[in-house]
């Protein structure tokens, strides 16, 4: 019997694995997994999902090689807004150097409105999480129990690294949604309208955001 939306075992989408190796060329770090998953996911490091999210997030995320990272988080919005929040900090501090990530739950694109600033691939339809069968030594789908967005963060120098990266998500991710990416949006104007929506600074939140 499949597993449920919310099991620790769960995998990301084939589709999700796809546009990641087709717009990265390969998966150096998987922070969010398992060896089950890692079945699937085929990383060439990751690290075990099943530590506290405090330990989770306070790990240094140092892939090798060329720094490519898959994060995707199949279970509640507080995880994956930590987990999203800890890949920026990554990426800005040049750990990462391109991501893509696969949040379970849409309403992530609420909860890390900085993802905004990224290219988005909203799919058309709901994409299956997997989890590695044992008795079957294969993948097999989940019921997804909501739609779900990829989002990527490109390579932010050279500029025909930047570009050329876009074009690749962009060609990997269009079969299966339509991709956005807000020109307009910086992190001013959407810290600005957050603020005016909920009357806080983002980070400031302390709430504790539903599984």
């Amino acid at each position: 019997m499949p597993p449920s939306a919310d099991r620790r075992d769960l995998a990301p989408p084939a589709a999700v694995i796809e546009v990641a190796r087709c717009t990265m060329g390969a998966i150096d770090l998987d922070p969010y997994s398992s060896a089950e998953v890692n079945h699937v996911v085929q990383a060439a490091r990751y690290l075990e999902r099943d530590a506290d999210l405090e330990v989770v997030t306070k790990r240094h995320w140092s892939p090798a090689g060329q720094k490519r990272v898959l994060l995707a988080v199949p279970n509640s919005i507080k995880t994956s807004r930590a987990l999203a929040n800890k890949l920026l900090q990554e990426y800005r501090n040049g750990h990462v150097l391109q991501a893509v990530l696969w949040f379970g739950r849409s309403e992530v694109l609420t909860a890390c409105p900085w993802v905004w600033d990224f290219p988005i691939c909203i799919p058309w339809r709901r994409l299956a999480p997997t989890f590695w069968d044992d008795e079957l030594e294969q993948s097999a789908r989940s019921n997804p129990t909501d739609w779900s967005p990829i989002v990527y963060l490109p390579p932010a120098s050279p500029a025909q690294v930047f570009t050329s990266g876009l074009a690749r998500f962009h060609a990997a991710a269009a079969p299966y949604g339509r991709v956005v990416l807000d020109q307009w949006s910086g992190e001013t104007r959407w810290r600005d309208c957050y603020r005016a929506a909920t009357g806080r600074d983002y980070g400031s939140d302390k709430r504790r955001e539903g599984d």
